[in-house]
């Protein structure tokens, strides 16, 4: 069966709305008198159908969107979801779900819908946000502030489609150890351009659980430079310069450093791999 919320949370005021179009006949119904204002009077929001989403999925697969339809000048619809890159609703995705509230304690549905709801009641962005949700409530109140000041200028989706905005990540990519111990860490950040900043490097856990970064490990930073000709730090800052340069599509290596060359590669292909521009579904708010 299909889950019970769709994240998409009407108002009361939107039977209120259409009681009054009907009595008055064809034509947009008048500014419902709960709506905000301008200074001049005239309704904070203009009536229309607005939509913002990220430009990819994040960290956790997820792409985040948000519809709201504005009737009388007030918001009456908030609908708010994400897709994964298989084009699956998050709210009817239950084994995430489920595993989030195992992990977090949050039913992620239900916090999704309050979200929406506290847009409706006060009519404005700043949700409350539940310390265990963070990540969610930062991603609905993105959007929020983008579709709202769509709202406010009267741009809808008809006229101009939705609004995009970055999604920045942080992304962070991982392998296994290898036959020495060490394991390789990529993180990067991105903007609407692409990748921005990253940071790269290769850890060890010694056996008092220590962590032990190789470019501070004298001993393999002598032996490695006396091998290579080359310093660890420097094959990072040149690996990072060819990510930047290529956008992970035409990373060189540095010669001398093989393994590490080959790790980042991977884990940059990695990440990009997961950052997918999942398609939004055609019906934002079934």
């Amino acid at each position: 069966m299909p889950r019970r919320s769709r994240l998409c949370v009407r108002a009361r005021a939107t039977a209120v709305a259409l009681a009054t179009g009907l009595l008055l006949g064809c034509g947009p119904p008048e500014t419902d008198p709960d709506a905000l204002r301008r200074a001049d009077g005239a309704p904070l929001y203009r009536d229309g159908v607005y939509a913002a989403s990220f430009s990819h999925t994040g960290a956790d697969g997820w792409r985040a969107f948000l519809q709201v339809r504005v009737r009388a000048g007030l918001i009456a619809e908030v609908c708010f979801d994400a897709v994964n890159a298989e084009r699956v609703r998050l709210t009817n995705h239950e084994a995430y779900t489920e595993q989030y509230r195992l992990d977090t304690g949050v039913d992620l549905v239900a916090y999704l819908d309050d979200l929406a709801g506290q847009l409706l009641a006060t009519q404005s962005s700043g949700p409350r946000i539940s310390p265990r949700s963070v990540g969610w409530a930062a991603r609905f109140e993105t959007l929020s502030r983008m579709t709202l000041a769509s709202a406010r200028r009267g741009v809808t989706v008809d006229a101009a489609g939705m609004e995009y905005a970055a999604t920045a990540g942080p992304y962070l990519a991982s392998d296994e150890p290898d036959a020495l111990g060490w394991r390789a860490e990529l993180v990067l950040v991105y903007d609407a351009g692409g990748v921005v900043a990253g940071a790269f490097r290769e850890v060890r856990r010694e056996l008092d659980g220590t962590i032990r970064l190789k470019r501070d490990d004298r001993a393999y930073q002598q032996r490695f430079e006396a091998a290579s000709g080359v310093t660890t730090d420097a094959v990072t800052a040149t690996l990072m310069e060819q990510l930047l340069a290529s956008q992970s599509h035409g990373i060189d290596g540095v010669a001398g450093a093989t393994r590490t060359s080959r790790r980042f590669v991977e884990l940059a292909a990695r990440i990009d791999s997961r950052r997918q521009a999942a398609p939004l579904p055609g019906n934002l708010c079934r």
